[in-house]
C-alpha cells in the first residue's frame, strides 16, 4: 500500500476525528515534504511544536515524531491546508502555552525543562475537556495532528505498525467440487 492510499484509507476511517481542512489535506496527500510558499510560523514555534509533538510521541525502541518528520507535516497543514481562522487559533494555542510558561517559569515553552513542560502540557491536557479554553483546544489539535502525522510517516507505517496485507497464502484455484460450497476468509 502507497503512502497516499494509506492517508486516504486512515482519512475515511478516521474522518470524523479530523478536521475538515486536515481531512482534506489527507485525501490529497500532504506530506512533510511538501514545500511552503509562505511561512506562517516563526523558528521559535517550529521548536515548540517539535518539543510538543516529541513529548506526544517521544522516540524509545523505534524513532519519535522528530525523526518522522511530525513537526515538517504540521508546518506543512498550518501553512498550506489551515483555513485564516484555524492558523489564527492554533497560533493562539502556542502563543498561550508560551504564556502559561512565562507565568510559571518566567521562560518560553522551549526553554523550559522536560519536567516544567510536562507540566504546562498536563495543565493544558486537564483544559481539553473545555472546547472554549485555548490552550485545551491547542493541546487537542496536537495531539491529533502528530499521531496522524506520525503514523502515516514512513516510520510509523515501516518502523511502529505492522503491515501484513494478507496474513496467509492466497490460493486462487480452488475447485467448487473439492470444497462443496463457497469459502471466504
Amino acid at each position: 500500500m502507497k503512502r497516499r492510499e494509506l492517508i486516504k484509507a486512515l482519512a475515511l476511517t478516521t474522518g470524523a476525528a479530523l478536521s475538515g481542512s486536515l481531512a482534506r489535506a489527507a485525501l490529497a496527500g500532504a506530506s512533510a515534504k511538501d514545500e511552503i510558499d509562505n511561512d506562517s510560523l516563526s523558528s521559535e514555534q517550529l521548536e515548540t511544536i517539535a518539543q510538543v509533538s516529541e513529548m506526544i510521541i517521544p522516540a524509545t525502541d523505534t524513532p519519535g515524531a522528530i525523526a518522522a518528520g511530525v513537526p515538517e507535516f504540521i508546518h506543512v497543514i498550518h501553512a498550506k491546508w489551515y483555513r485564516a481562522d484555524e492558523r489564527l487559533l492554533f497560533s493562539r494555542g502556542l502563543a498561550s502555552l508560551d504564556s502559561a510558561a512565562l507565568d510559571a517559569h518566567r521562560k518560553t515553552f522551549s526553554l523550559c525543562t522536560m519536567e516544567q513542560r510536562s507540566a504546562l502540557l498536563s495543565e493544558a491536557e486537564k483544559q481539553s475537556s473545555d472546547p472554549d479554553s485555548i490552550p485545551g483546544g491547542f493541546f487537542t489539535t496536537m495531539k491529533k495532528l502528530t499521531v496522524f502525522g506520525y503514523y502515516t510517516s514512513e516510520i510509523g507505517a515501516k518502523q511502529e505498525l505492522i503491515y501484513n496485507p494478507v496474513p496467509m497464502r492466497y490460493k486462487g484455484d480452488y475447485l467448487f467440487a473439492d470444497v462443496g460450497r463457497q469459502w471466504t476468509p
